[in-house]
């Protein structure tokens, strides 16, 4: 998944990769001509066999790559911004959407539409995280979906709807009560958090 730009404290801008688990070194980032090192910030495990990566990088930056590919930087001036939330399928004991069937779950169509609007911000004001549970028995709108705090889920629930989205603009990340450590607190510090964290047994958290 990715790369994507995120403006955290401070206005810290940082770019996020997900390479697969074989992937030995993080890819290259070039900021304004300068290359700067994007460190390990999870190592590929059991429910996450990919391999995290994170570069910061001036906030003021007008050119930014990854190998050699163009990410968003923060424009100058902020025009247009897109605010969002709630965005998982959810899947929790019988309560259960059809992740199919983008009229029961809009987001995939949505981010799509809003990454077609050019903005120069997206604010996702928390809850990426929705399928927690199994799909019920028999209920074919949501046969076969990956749940639980895992890369499957995650990638399912936000990364490939966002995809487009992503791309468009740099995020702010707010974190939800769906992203609490008993929930999907893995999934978000090792992939959303807008600090650096080593997490516990690839090092010491920051």
């Amino acid at each position: 998944a990715g790369p994507w730009v995120e403006l955290g404290a401070d206005n810290d801008l940082s770019v996020r990769i997900v390479v697969g688990s074989g992937v030995a070194a993080c890819p290259a980032v070039v900021a304004d001509g300068k290359t700067i090192e994007a460190r390990q910030r999870g190592a590929a495990d059991g429910n996450f066999p990919v391999t995290v990566c994170t570069a910061t990088v001036p906030p003021a930056t007008g050119e930014l790559a990854v190998d050699g590919k163009p990410v968003p930087t923060v424009p100058q001036a902020i025009n247009r911004v897109v605010v969002i939330g709630d965005t998982g399928c959810r899947i929790k004991g019988s309560a259960a959407q059809d992740c199919n069937d983008t009229k029961q779950w809009p987001f995939p169509v949505i981010a799509k539409d809003a990454a077609g609007r050019k903005p120069d911000l997206v604010i996702h004001v928390g809850d990426y995280y929705y399928r927690e549970d199994a799909c019920p028995a028999g209920d074919s709108g949501c046969s076969g979906s990956p749940h639980g705090d895992n890369w499957n889920a995650w990638q399912a629930d936000f990364f490939d709807p966002a995809a487009p989205l992503l791309a468009a603009a740099p995020w702010v990340m707010g974190r939800g009560n769906h992203e609490i450590c008993r929930r999907g607190g893995q999934g978000w510090l090792r992939l959303l958090d807008p600090r650096y964290v080593r997490l516990r047994g690839h090092g010491r958290a920051a």
